[in-house]
């Protein structure tokens, strides 16, 4: 069976009496619309984060008016009752007392977030993210027309004016601070380019700067995927929120130097880099004449080239004289034959052809073989030279027993011990496999 229908009036009267059963009690916020009557009494609204409620206070138990709280105060109301108006709908706070909210109490409270935030591991040192050394974008959180904004983004573009800045604002002081900041963080952390964010502002009351030792805030930018960066300029007593974050810096003027790299240093650094190349380079200069020097001062091959010359003119002298000289002794045979033609001729012309015999089984057979010869010699001589100039592409002598060449693999027996004499030094090793290019592999 359903219920009677009521009228509006009736429900009215049911949230009334329902309030009214309810009490009071006390209630903190942040004072907004302070105003007093021409009567006296004192009609204002009380607000945090969620919810704003009216308030009123009489005349006769309000403070002396040098204790009036003023807008975005922080007190604390007590109130005996909440009035429901029905012509209205509206609901009223009736308040007896206001007291502001002592900075002792908000300390204690923003200790008590801190401890929180500790226990979690939150304000480990080694769990704070890394700043990049060369962002490409830097956000910045700050009061749409404040100090700390106009602050941060030239001292961005006076250190480093290539970088970019995306500017986010967001409230930074009363109730809703807490949730704009996040949304703003949010905002910032989902542009891919952004690589690290400032949160500035500048001083404050501890009750201007409860914002930023509120715990839902000081997890967010613990969890942000960005690195950030906080500034809470001009006051004593740091922010829970420089605990968490990345890095902090005194005053936003000075966070550019936490996040972006310096113009000037790095021109400095770059002239410096560059004087070294040059130094680097003269000296591969000066390095590669003096190997050139050594080189050639140690390079055989002029001195090869010039006794190789010499050997060319004495052997066409050698040659020379040779054929004169046999040449001459065929002539006086010829002649002894055709001018004696008896016994004894014919037998001083046999003792002189045995003679000749002699001599000619022990000269040369000619100029030209003579410097055949020796030219063949220089070019062995050249070859071996070549063979031993290492430079630039290293070498080996392998030796025998007793320390003579071994010029062929078939010289080499397998299991036999030789040695092996690089240019630095000597190896001793053992041939295990024996591999010749005509017979194969042996051992």
């Amino acid at each position: 069976m359903e219920a009677a229908c009521q009228t509006v009036g009736e429900v009215a009267d049911r949230v009334r009496r329902a309030l009214r059963a309810e009490g009071g009690g006390w209630v903190e916020g942040e004072v907004q619309r302070w105003h007093v009557s021409p009567r006296g009494h004192a009609y204002f609204t009380l607000a945090d984060e969620r919810a704003v409620l009216d308030c009123r206070i009489w005349k006769q138990q309000m403070p002396p008016p040098d204790q009036h709280p003023s807008a975005g105060e922080l007190v604390q109301v007590h109130f005996e009752h909440a009035d429901f108006w029905p012509e209205k709908g509206r609901l009223q706070l009736a308040a007896d007392r206001i007291r502001p909210t002592g900075e002792g109490e908000l300390l204690r409270r923003k200790a008590e977030v801190l401890r929180k935030l500790e226990a979690d591991g939150l304000t480990d040192p080694a769990r704070r993210q890394a700043l990049p050394a060369f962002p490409r974008c830097v956000g910045v959180i700050a009061g749409r027309d404040s100090d700390a904004k106009e602050d941060v983004i030239r001292a961005l573009r006076e250190r480093f004016r290539p970088v970019d800045i995306a500017f986010c604002s967001a409230l930074v002081e009363g109730p809703r601070a807490v949730g704009s900041i996040v949304d703003a963080l949010g905002r910032l952390a989902g542009e891919g380019r952004v690589d690290v964010i400032v949160l500035a502002r500048g001083g404050g009351s501890v009750a201007d700067l409860m914002p930023f030792d509120d715990e839902r805030l000081c997890r967010a930018i613990f969890a942000c995927g960005t690195p950030v960066v906080t500034s809470i300029g001009h006051t004593k007593q740091r922010p829970n929120c420089d605990h968490v974050a990345a890095a902090c810096a005194h005053v936003p003027g000075r966070t550019a130097e936490l996040v972006v790299p310096s113009a000037v240093d790095l021109g400095e650094r770059i002239g410096l880099v560059e004087a070294a190349l040059a130094g680097v380079r003269r000296r591969i200069g000066d390095l590669s004449g003096e190997l050139d020097r050594l080189g050639g001062e140690a390079d055989p091959r002029p001195m090869l080239l010039r006794l190789s010359g010499e050997l060319e003119n004495h052997a066409r002298v050698l040659g020379a004289r040779a054929d004169a000289y046999y040449g001459q002794r065929r002539l006086q045979i010829e002649k002894l034959r055709l001018d004696n033609a008896g016994r004894g001729a014919r037998k001083r012309i046999a003792d002189y052809r045995s003679a000749l015999d002699r001599h000619d089984g022990r000269r040369p057979v000619s100029s030209r073989q003579v410097l055949a010869n020796a030219r063949h010699a220089v070019r062995h001589r050249a070859d071996v030279i070549a063979a031993l100039d290492f430079r630039g592409r290293g070498w080996v002598l392998a030796e025998g027993a007793g320390g003579t060449a071994l010029r062929s693999a078939a010289a080499v027996a397998a299991g036999e011990d030789i040695g092996l004499r690089f240019h630095d030094g000597r190896v001793e090793a053992r041939a295990t496999r024996v591999e010749t290019e005509t017979e194969g592999e042996t051992g």
